[in-house]
């Protein structure tokens, strides 16, 4: 993942135990990452950052391993990175790794959907996808957490930090992948106006 993400422009997105990265209690913490590549918008991973997931899976590599490589990713590429809500996945990352900015941001498919239907909705990623007719996909972390809770929304709710790594994963992969796949959309598109 890490030499694919240094060799080819990637579609990225974070799942973290917050939703404020400026909170400090619960202490921020980055659950996992999940990238895409432009060149291939039906293959994403998710890569957790935490121990619960880490052993959950059984990995073969330390936490300090998992974070080591998302540092080299994020700070350290010479490729374009895309992602939704970059403000949000930026104060994470500047959080979490003590002040440090990404390197190659190059867009925002939130703002660039905003430009694109010219804010006729809201800019979240499953809106977007329907709004350019791409495939939408289940919020499983969400109907597991609605579960969990016994109620009808999340009000209160304050990040992912419950959730199993065979439930967040595939969601956080699909995030990147929507990512991509908004972007592969939104450079012909954007290109004709």
């Amino acid at each position: 993942i890490k030499n694919r993400c240094m060799t080819e422009p990637f579609g990225f997105d974070t799942e973290t135990n917050f939703l404020n990265p400026f909170l400090r209690t619960p202490e921020p913490k980055l659950l996992c990452y999940s990238v895409a590549w432009l060149s291939d918008e039906n293959e994403g991973w998710c890569v957790p950052t935490n121990q619960k997931h880490i052993d959950e899976i059984g990995a073969e590599y330390t936490l300090q391993e998992s974070l080591s490589i998302a540092e080299d990713i994020f700070f350290e590429t010479t490729q374009a990175m895309y992602v939704q809500n970059f403000m949000y996945d930026a104060l994470v990352l500047w959080e979490l790794f003590k002040g440090k900015q990404p390197k190659n941001f190059a867009a925002d498919t939130m703002l660039l959907l905003n430009l694109y239907h010219k804010a006729s909705s809201s800019c979240s990623l499953e809106n977007n996808l329907a709004l350019v007719g791409l495939p939408t996909y289940k919020n499983a972390v969400k109907d597991y957490l609605l579960a969990q809770s016994g109620k009808k929304t999340l009000k209160g709710f304050h990040g992912f930090d419950s959730v199993p790594l065979e439930i967040i994963g595939p969601y956080a992969a699909m995030d990147a992948i929507a990512v991509v796949r908004l972007m592969n959309f939104l450079v012909p598109e954007l290109g004709k106006e």
